[in-house]
């Protein structure tokens, strides 16, 4: 009736704090609603693939630092692809030309074949981001959160 009650000791675990660790953890992983409607929070931070590029982002999308260094790199036309999203990175820039595809991959997705029928390569137990202008890859290709 007060309330309160008892717990075997033996099947829990001491936390610190008053606040459960669900209301005070920040979901993770890369949340592609988010980024389709152009909050890219989720994957804030900074990318690296295996050849050494790295895309930076923040809350608002590229940040101008890394692969694109000029801040004048825009991720937009993103749309549902297979269980993933994807869309184009270039420079807002007038008269500049240049440009790429970019997928986002939440952990647990695979990208589909490429246009070798190769299946994807990656690490599909990561949350991970492929740029490119063809649709060919292979394991360098994929960027990985590094922070």
């Amino acid at each position: 009736e007060s309330g309160q009650g008892w717990i075997a000791l033996d099947f829990t675990t001491r936390v610190d704090g008053s606040k459960s660790a669900s209301s005070s953890k920040k979901s993770s992983g890369m949340n592609i609603q988010e980024i389709q409607n152009g909050d890219f929070s989720s994957i804030a931070g900074t990318w690296r693939n295996g050849l050494g590029w790295v895309l930076e982002f923040d809350k608002d999308g590229l940040t101008g630092k890394g692969f694109v260094t000029d801040g004048s790199g825009v991720v937009d036309r993103i749309n549902p692809d297979h269980g993933y999203i994807s869309g184009g990175i270039h420079s807002s820039k007038p008269n500049t030309a240049g440009g790429a595809a970019i997928s986002f991959l939440p952990a647990g997705t695979p990208m589909k074949p490429d246009s070798n029928e190769n299946s994807d390569p990656s690490d599909t137990s990561k949350d991970r981001i492929w740029v490119g202008q063809q649709y060919i890859w292979d394991t360098d290709s994929f960027f990985y959160r590094v922070d």
